[in-house]
């Protein structure tokens, strides 16, 4: 019994993994942008008497999200080279 295939996908996947990482790092840098304004509007900064204001470590976290998640978009926008697998089969 012989079903459809994807002729881009010679393992008949629904999806290629490099799709699903750029999907998700997008999704991550979204949260992450969130994470960073609500912070700000809280205070990210250091205040000299009692030291890191309450969105201080949640926006250097998120920032720190975000530079990773935007690394791995533009390491799989740029691996063209090889076909990626495909995610589920």
């Amino acid at each position: 019994m012989s079903h459809g295939s994807n002729s881009s996908d010679p393992s008949g996947g629904v999806v290629s993994t490099r799709t699903m990482e750029i999907t998700v790092a997008v999704i991550l840098m979204v949260v992450a942008t969130i994470v960073m304004v609500t912070s700000v509007r809280l205070g990210a900064g250091w205040s000299p008497s009692i030291g890191p204001q309450s969105g201080y470590f949640p926006f250097y976290v998120a920032l720190i999200m975000f530079l990773a998640s935007g690394a791995t978009v533009v390491q799989q926008l740029l691996s063209r080279s090889k076909p990626s697998p495909s995610f589920i089969g």
